[in-house]
């Protein structure tokens, strides 16, 4: 015998085999080998009839070993016999009990339950229980005869019972006259009953039965059998059929014979007698499928060999049956259930075990029986009660659980299996067995204690453990850890063993403390002092326990009422009771009632017919709510059916019969079991008609034998045991007149399909569609390996049937054939499989349980712990439910894992490390299940790689014939993040791995180069990944070979520099070395050295060359580039000169003749501007950058303010990126420096202001966004743009605008409300806020400080950010006009600025309304303001440039609002905008309007435009095909 172990739901158990190969040398030193001792019944009483006056034996007798008798006891009742007290009892040697002069009085009798016990060595066993009867019989019948009145011919029948031991002999008396069996007449059962048929009057008179027992008779009154007295009319229309018997509840044996009686009577309007069928669960009874079953008498069906299976699909007699009388006029039920009994049988039946002390074990105990065997458990005659928390204890309420076995718990157990049918018991040993101490020889060989132990999880009934691998392991791994735990003030210790680093303890009680100890185990032994942790489990609320005998009894239809006891433990004043309840028809949640805690009864009314319900009781205290109750359940009565059948319909099948179809009423109108449906039909227009009844599975019936050419009508109702519902309306159908052949048999159907099931077969077949000849109806035929065992009969309109009862997993031949008058026709046949039995899914679902947490404890292992709702507040399990954890990898490839746990906490382990898994979990129990919870997931940790790195090569280095690149491929397992690799390499493969060089390689970089080996020698190279964790396996050796090399420190020729890798025939690779370097080559048999060869040569040469040549070119390109960079320059300041210059020059240049306007095309470059007046304000200039493509120019820095007031070559490096100094040459020329165009106003012609508008062509979206350093007080205020393209204004169109009124362009106005972006900006552009200022050649705002701003006559402003920034607002600062830049298109390079003028994006503001800009979908679109102005802001599309100039001519104080018409554009021109009114601009105090200019005034402006765009036109045009 082994040793055995078994454990539900726990952490993983191992066996430790070096512990068991000690002990069992351990037991074998001490006694021998171990064994059992025999001790238990060999023969134990079974039931007996005794008899008055006369003595009875019952046996008793053991086997034990032979070291003494066992001593003998026997108890009545439950109480040990005194047999020095009652001399009439004596105990034999062997243990039997001999009863003499048997007595049974009230006072005193030997009837009872006996068992025998016996003790040795301090056990004790008891027998199995016998029932012993003392031969009598009661003075009346529990069943007595009954008046009966029947009409003549009908049949009567009386019945008669009476309680004796053994049982009577039942005989019928009329008038006074034995009644004996006649054939055709009379006919008696040994049940006690009389059947009479074809009543005539001299059958009529007094009848009474007589029972004769062992000492005495019986004699019930007499009763009258009489002529029921018929009413007489002009027309008889017959009696609904009656019962003169009907059929009762019995209990039989499995294996023996049942007769159920019926009787009917009651003549149809054709006088007909009723006939009887019968019905098995509402389907009708096939009387022709076995001899085994079948109709006896008038009507009484008798079972032989009853049968009893539990399993769907396997035959069983246990079921409720039907009797059904039917006659023309109606039908009428009786209903009766038969129970079949079956007395315990053990399924799994307990045997002696050995098993190790300190660790918990379940011994199974199951058996099957009807009704369903209870189990006790006993040990040493004394019951075993445990509760919850008990160290032994009954679970599942068959197994018995050991937690913690101590040396005590040895000896004999005993389970018992009692039902209502007889007892049966079974005797095991169990024998706890000492583990000896063992101490390794030397304490550095066994592991030290595990570190960080820690509790990671503290419930009121379990824990979680966790620790770390010891400092010291010793000279082989750990193979396992012992964990030991004992309570406070016990001296129960428990163990268990487990291969992982943490621990799920499991049945603590709350509010306990407890001692735990951890040791590590490897070859060699265990921890010597273990490591230890001292736990204090939760505690629990103090609520009641469960109410105690909770019954729930139906009354009605509609009602239940449930009754309970007091919880065995209140724990305080009870505040009331809480009734949970459901039904079986798939509400998810739980409906509660609550009681008043002085009631222990509940009436449930308005219930639903026919529904079974299940009730749970809970009590619930001042501290909250109990334990539940177990789950009873209890079925309303059924009822009539409240509905009709559904989509009833009637069709005419021949001249002589009608189909009627039809389906079940909906399921909440049944009221129970359809046990059939009544078929009324009758000619139209007649009174009288005829009523049919079907089996209640069917929806289908054709009615035959009507007349040909004649109209029916026809309804339907659906019946239960209560009777029939209401009837559906009359339908009409007419039959034919005429019918087809029948001179032959049908011909062969032309299909037959067969859909299999588990114990069905769903049977379809069609009818032959060519045939001429009249099918009348089909025979279904079937049978388990050959056809036709059973057959069916089918009308003609029938082509749908379903088997069951059939057995799952077998083969079934099917046939369908046709008949008619002149006979069967040829059968089609089909060869099917029944399929699988599989588990039947619950049907009323649970709430899911909440509160999932996924607690991570090692690489391998995450410990789940949850809620579940339907336990109360303490959550403690106390029935037979079971959770299911599901779980997958994420990403999920659709692929789940499950496990199954009985406990609120689960282990899952074998997972990945570094891989993130997703759990959920659901509630299982008996019938019911809840739907999955909701998900949660986490990380394992990572562990050391398990893998090794793949593919691992050796690559020579080209021109180091003594270097060798390794590469290799990661780990397929890396279990993390790979930190690095380590290359181990060595001469001598011998060396242990601690000796070879070892060369580190950081990162997850795949490979290494190691120079300077030595020539002509064999190396051995392995590779090992690492991370976080640790280390991973090496990899295969690789072998490499260096080549040889010369005298002279080179490689000998045709050597193959670095060898080549071949395979070798030991399957390693190795590196061919060349030839022979003896025999040499040709150069060096002439003498010379190694070298390069021609070829080489050549090719090197050829480079050389082509390369000095590029860079001649190169240079020359450059220089001739620089020097028209600098001519250019030059040309450009002698252009534009200082207008201060040009004010002194003593020949200015002449304006062109009068209407002969200068050809600007031309002579551009010549033409210079007109000096006009200056304004208070001084000079204004418009400066221009422009860049080439990606040019770094553009990057923005912070410009300081003073830079405006410098000019030239100064102003140009003050004007360069702050890391200028720092780049070189060649980066320092691709450097444009910003070339300023002044263009002072004494030089300029009068312009009014204008509008300046930017489009911007979409090829221009390529930019890059460049963060810009943040400006004091603003950090990361803007970012700048480097335009991958160049984006070049595009020229300034004249408008006028009111001197008075509000400014239309607001430059900080500008709301943050769009959703992406800029508020008011499409998605697609981004805009900043360019202020404009003197000489600022690219708009930064970073270059300017509130003085400066002020000093021009602006405030402050503010600036979007870009991006991420986008939508933080600034430091809010005076608005001003400003330029609105488009991020995504535009830098400020591409601005062209003004002194007081600039754009911005925006609402534009006018006396009449708010207009908002608009982007057309082209550059060259015209510009114009929308008509009517909504007071909402729109997103801009465009920036508007309003410009302001000074006028030396005309100055007025008030001038009204001008509108300027537009200006047909020129080549290189942008649409003009008209807005309905000129914007108007800023203005200080000391500023005057200005008057527009007469018609002469505008040419001159106009012109001066012109002169402007083309001076533009003119750098653009220079910088775009500079080299």
């Amino acid at each position: 015998m082994g040793f055995t172990h078994k454990k539900k739901n726990g952490p993983q158990e191992i066996s430790v085999f070096f512990l068991l190969t000690l002990l069992l040398v351990h037991i074998n030193e001490v006694s021998g080998v171990p064994s059992f001792t025999d001790f238990f019944f060999s023969t134990e009483p079974t039931d007996v009839i005794g008899y008055k006056g006369k003595s009875l034996r019952m046996p008793c007798s053991v086997v034990h070993a032979n070291r003494g008798a066992p001593i003998i006891d026997w108890y009545k009742n439950g109480a040990k016999l005194d047999i020095s007290l009652d001399r009439r009892l004596s105990i034999e040697v062997d243990g039997t009990l001999v009863i003499s002069d048997i007595v049974d009085r009230k006072v005193e009798t030997d009837a009872g339950s006996y068992h025998c016990s016996a003790t040795w060595e301090g056990q004790i066993i008891h027998s199995r229980k016998c029932s012993v009867q003392v031969a009598g019989m009661e003075r009346n019948f529990y069943i007595e005869p009954e008046d009966v009145e029947v009409y003549l011919s009908d049949t009567a029948m009386f019945q008669c019972a009476i309680d004796s031991i053994p049982a009577a002999n039942i005989s019928w008396f009329k008038d006074n006259q034995p009644v004996s069996d006649r054939p055709g007449k009379f006919r008696s059962y040994p049940e006690g009953v009389l059947e009479i048929y074809n009543v005539e009057f001299g059958d009529l008179g007094s009848y009474l039965c007589s029972a004769e027992g062992v000492e005495r008779s019986r004699r019930s009154p007499e009763v009258k059998l009489s002529q029921k007295r018929a009413v007489i009319s002009d027309e008889f229309e017959g009696n609904i059929p009656d019962f003169t018997l009907k059929p009762r509840d019995t209990s039989t044996l499995v294996g023996s014979k049942v007769i159920l009686f019926c009787g009917s009577f009651g003549l149809g309007s054709d006088m007909s007698k009723p006939t009887i069928t019968w019905l098995k669960n509402e389907r009708e009874i096939d009387l022709n499928k076995d001899g085994r079953v079948t109709m006896i008498g008038g009507g009484n069906l008798q079972i032989l060999d009853v049968k009893y299976s539990n399993l769907e699909g396997q035959e069983s007699d246990d079921a409720t049956y039907t009797c059904r009388a039917e006659n023309d006029v109606d039908s009428s039920d009786a209903e009766a259930r038969l129970e079949v009994l079956v007395p315990p049988v053990f399924t799994t039946q307990p045997q002696n075990l050995f098993a190790n002390e300190k660790r918990d074990i379940i011994v199974p105990c199951q058996a099957s029986g009807h009704p369903k065997p209870k189990i006790t458990w006993y040990k040493n005659g004394e019951i075993i009660a445990g509760e919850a928390g008990d160290y032994v204890r009954v679970i599942e309420d068959e197994n018995l659980q050991f937690l913690g076995l101590v040396m005590s718990d040895s000896g004999y157990y005993q389970c018992f299996a009692e039902n209502s049918v007889g007892t049966i018991q079974a005797t095991m040993q169990l024998k706890v067995v000492q583990q000896s101490a063992y101490s390794a020889t030397n304490p550095d060989d066994v592991p030290s204690q595990p570190t960080s132990l820690m509790v990671a999880i503290v419930s009121t009934r379990y824990v979680t453990l966790t620790w770390s691998e010891p400092d010291r392991i010793g000279p082989s791994e750990i193979i396992a850890y012992m964990i030991k735990w004992v309570e406070t003030g016990s001296e129960r210790e428990r163990v268990t063993n487990t291969t992982q680093r943490e621990v799920n303890i499991l049945h603590l009680r709350p509010n306990s403390e407890y001692q735990f100890w951890v040791s590590a185990f490897n070859r060699y032994g265990g921890t010597i002092v273990p490591a230890n942790i001292k736990i204090r489990t939760q505690e629990e609320d103090d609520v009641p326990t469960e109410p105690q005998n909770v019954q729930a009894v139906p009354l009605s239809p509609k009602s239940v009422e449930l009754t309970w006891e007091l919880p065995t433990q209140t724990k305080g004043r009870l505040l009331n009771y809480a009734i949970f309840y459901y039904t079986d028809n798939g509400v998810e949640e739980d409906q509660e009632v609550h009681v008043d805690s002085s009631k222990t009864e509940h009436l449930f009314t308005d219930l639903e017919e026919y529904t079974e319900y299940t009730f749970r009781v809970v009590a619930n205290n001042t501290n909250g709510v109990g334990l539940a109750s177990p789950e009873v359940t209890a079925r309303t009565f059924s009822d009539m059916p409240s509905d009709m059948p559904q989509n009833f319909t009637l069709e005419t099948a021949s001249s002589t019969s009608l189909v009627v179809r039809w389906q079940p009423p909906l399921l909440q109108h049944c009221n129970g079991k359809i046990t059939g449906y009544k078929i009324r039909y009758k000619k139209k227009g007649a009174k009288q008609g005829a009523t049919v009844t079907t089996a209640g599975d069917r929806v289908l019936y054709a009615l035959t034998d009507l007349r040909k050419d004649t109209q029916y009508q026809v309804r339907i109702s659906a019946q239960t045991v209560n009777g029939s519902g209401p009837p559906t309306n009359w339908l009409n159908g007419k039959t034919y007149a005429d019918d087809l052949d029948e001179s032959h048999v049908p011909e062969m159907p032309d299909r037959l399909v067969v859909r299999p099931g588990t114990n069905s077969l769903i049977v379809q077949w069609v009818p032959n569609r060519r045939s001429q000849y009249l099918v009348r109806g089909y025979y279904l035929g079937y049978g388990k390996g050959i056809p036709d065992v059973y057959r069916q009969l089918f009308d003609a309109t029938t082509f749908f049937y379903t088997i069951e009862n059939l057995q799952p997993a077998s083969e079934y031949v099917v046939s369908i054939r046709g008949f008619n008058q002149a006979g069967e026709g040829p059968p089609r046949y089909e060869t099917v499989f029944t399929l699988e039995e599989t588990a039947e899914e619950p049907i009323t679902p649970m709430l899911p349980p909440i509160g999932l947490k996924a607690l991570v404890l090692s690489s391998q292992t995450i410990v789940l712990t949850w809620t579940d709702n339907s336990l109360g507040k303490i959550q403690r399990i106390t029935d037979n439910r079971y959770y299911t954890i599901r779980y997958t990898t994420i990403p999920s490839k659709g692929r789940y894992k499950y496990s199954n746990s009985t406990e609120l906490v689960h282990h899952i382990e074998g997972l990945k490390p570094n891989a993130m898994y997703e759990f959920s979990v659901k509630v299982t129990k008996g019938r019911r299940k809840s739907s999955w919870s909701m998900a949660v997931a986490n990380k394992t940790q990572e562990a050391a790689p398990s893998s090794i790195p793949r593919d691992l090569t050796a690559v020579p280095v080209e021109g180091d014939p003594l270097a060798v690149t390794l590469n290799w491929q990661p780990p397929q397992r890396p279990n993390g993040q790979i930190t690095g690799y380590l290359v181990f390499y060595t001469t001598d493969n011998t060396k242990e791995d601690l000796d070879w060089v070892v060369e580190g390689v950081l990162g997850e970089k795949l490979s290494l180069t190691i120079t300077e080996l030595t020539p002509d020698t064999t190396y051995y190279f392995k590779v090992q990944a690492r991370n976080s964790k640790g280390y991973g396996p090496m990899s295969p050796t690789k072998i490499y070979k260096t080549p040889k090399v010369s005298v002279y420190g080179g490689v000998r020729p045709n050597s193959g520099v670095g060898g080549k890798v071949y395979n070798g025939v030991d399957g390693k690779n190795y590196v061919n070395e060349g030839e022979d370097p003896k025999e040499g080559t040709t150069e060096e048999k002439k003498g010379g050295l190694g070298g390069l060869s021609q070829n080489v040569m050549i090719i090197i040469i050829a480079c050389v060359v082509g390369a000095t040549f590029c860079i001649v070119v190169a240079v020359i390109t450059v220089f001739l580039c620089r020097r028209r960079d600098h001519a250019e320059r030059n040309r450009m300041a002698r252009i534009y000169k200082d207008p201060v210059q040009k004010a002194k020059s003593p020949k200015p240049s002449a304006p062109p003749r009068e209407g002969q306007p200068p050809d600007l095309w031309i002579d551009h470059d010549h033409l210079e501007l007109k000096s006009i007046g200056k304004d208070d304000r001084g000079e204004s200039s418009v400066s221009i950058a422009s860049t080439r493509r990606n040019s770094l120019s553009s990057v923005h820095t912070n410009i300081p303010a003073d830079i405006y007031n410098l000019s030239g070559s100064e102003a140009e490096e003050r004007l360069l990126p702050p890391s200028y100094n720092q780049l070189t040459n060649s980066q320092q020329r691709n450097i444009i420096r910003p070339k300023p165009l002044k263009l002072p106003v004494d030089a300029q012609t009068h312009r009014e202001p204008v509008a300046m508008v930017a489009g911007y062509p979409n090829s221009n979206i390529m930019t890059r966004y460049t963060p810009a350093p943040p400006r004091p007080g603003s950090p990361g205020e803007d970012s700048g743009v480097i335009p991958m393209r160049p984006v070049y204004p595009r020229t300034q169109y004249q408008m006028q605008y009111a001197a008075q009124g509000p400014p239309r362009v607001n430059a900080g106005d500008i709301s943050n409300t769009a959703s992406s972006g800029h508020a008011g900006y499409p998605m697609e552009y981004g805009y900043r806020l360019v202020p404009c200022m003197e000489g600022d050649d690219h708009g930064h705002p970073e270059a300017y400080d509130e003085s400066q701003m002020h000093r021009v006559g602006y405030g402050g402003f503010t600036t979007p950010s870009h991006h991420g920034s986008l939508n933080r607002r600034h430091k809010a600062r005076t608005p001003i006009t400003g330029i609105a830049s488009p991020v995504k298109h535009m830098s400020s390079n591409d601005i062209s600025i003004t002194e007081s003028t600039c754009m911005t994006p925006g609402i534009v503001h006018s006396n009449s309304g708010t207009f908002a800009f608009g982007r057309t979908r082209s550059p060259l679109r015209s510009f114009s303001v929308p008509d009517s102005p909504t007071g909402k802001s729109s997103t801009p599309k465009h920036i508007v440039k309003p410009q302001q100039t000074a006028t030396p001519f005309k100055k007025v104080h008030t001038a009204p609002p001008i509108s300027s018409g537009p200006i047909k554009p020129r080549a290189m021109m942008a649409p003009m905008v008209s807005p309905k009114s000129a914007p108007d601009v800023l203005k200080t105090e000391a500023e005057e309007d200005i008057q527009k200019s007469v018609s002469t005034e505008e040419l001159t402006a106009e012109m001066a435009n012109l002169e402007g765009l083309m001076k533009d036109l003119n750098a653009i045009t220079q910088q775009d095909f500079e080299c």
